[in-house]
């Protein structure tokens, strides 16, 4: 994990003021997103739509992605679970908060999940809809800084229903203590908390939620540290997840305890992964223009890239590793996940 250091604007996350005057630690998190738009899902959608009185879904962009089946409502099942939430204040949709209690890993801490305004209204009331695992940075220590305003996320997607997808955000807490820095990963001796992250998170989502439950309909995404975890979920686990948004992150694993240098560790970097498996994701980086620690490691993993992974680096001119102008790369990263998941498919009512 990297700590944040505003004065010298190092890699890690500044402490950002909330509006209520706290302050938190924040790690950033990267993710990577895809989605397919095979002409017939495009067909069966719209046409789905229109016989339900719908609105069209024809303003959403569209990708064509290799290897990746379209996604279809038919395997979308009707949430089933049972856990139990409490809303949490939102401009815009609906955000709950919950504790889970990872059936898989053992491991508990707290869950936040948006809601996009699409999903109460009636006319998607049959519909799935596609999710994003969202990281914060800093250790994410019962906390995660995209259910905040800071980065300004959730009102880009609210405000662009035409060109935007509208996405499930996902946002688990990262971190069981400030001492147990585990990287998102399963360390030797240490909680299951990537277990927790890549098994129980997404199985409680899915038994809660109408989300679409292929590959295509999940990415991810995440800031300094947090987009550390979000492409090892994503390079680690390409079955599920189809494109996942780096913004200042780093891509090998940075941690004092002693399990970070086990074999099978560092085997699911994504630097190591991306050099020796060349998943079929795709990927996007984001980094400030100026020379420095973000920018070379984007560098160093961007050439480690081969068919049929995909890649593409960004830059911003004048950025520093700071919320201020992460949050410059939320428009561009969101445009590039719609471009790259599987839009909102109808499926079958009760």
């Amino acid at each position: 994990m990297r700590t944040a250091d505003a004065s010298r604007l190092g890699r890690r996350c500044p402490r950002v003021w909330s509006l209520g005057g706290n302050v938190l630690g924040m790690r950033l998190l990267g993710t990577r997103l895809r989605w397919p738009a095979l002409l017939g899902t495009l067909l069966v959608t719209l046409l789905t739509a229109a016989c339900s009185g719908a609105p069209s879904l024809s303003g959403l962009p569209t990708a064509t992605t290799s290897g990746t089946a379209p996604a279809t409502g038919a395997s979308a099942a009707t949430p089933t679970g049972h856990q139990r939430f409490t809303p949490v204040r939102s401009d815009t949709g609906r955000i709950l908060e919950t504790t889970l209690a990872g059936a898989r890993s053992g491991v508990t801490m707290k869950v936040w999940v948006w809601l996009p305004p699409q999903y109460d209204q009636p006319a998607f009331a049959h519909t799935a809809f596609p999710a994003l695992m969202l990281y914060p940075g800093g250790a994410g220590v019962g906390h995660n800084a995209w259910v905040g305003s800071s980065l300004g996320a959730r009102e880009f997607v609210a405000g662009r229903a035409q060109t935007v997808t509208p996405f499930v955000f996902v946002m688990p807490a990262m971190q069981l203590s400030v001492d147990q820095d585990t990287e998102c990963a399963d360390l030797p001796g240490q909680p299951k908390v990537g277990t927790f992250l890549s098994v129980d998170v997404r199985r409680m989502v899915m038994d809660n939620f109408r989300v679409l439950p292929g590959r295509a309909g999940w990415g991810a995404a995440g800031t300094s540290s947090g987009a550390y975890c979000a492409a090892r979920l994503v390079f680690d686990h390409p079955d599920q997840y189809a494109a996942v948004v780096s913004i200042g992150g780093y891509f090998t694993i940075e941690t004092n305890l002693p399990g970070g240098s086990d074999p099978v560790v560092r085997a699911g970097d994504p630097a190591a992964v991306a050099a020796g498996q060349h998943p079929d994701v795709s990927v996007l980086l984001w980094s400030s223009a100026s020379p420095g620690p973000d920018l070379k490691a984007a560098r160093r993993f961007l050439a480690e890239i081969r068919p049929p992974t995909r890649a593409e680096l960004r830059t911003l001119p004048g950025g520093n590793h700071l919320t201020v102008d992460f949050a410059k790369m939320i428009p561009g990263t969101f445009t590039f996940l719609s471009s790259h998941l599987s839009a909102p498919v109808p499926v079958a009512g009760p």
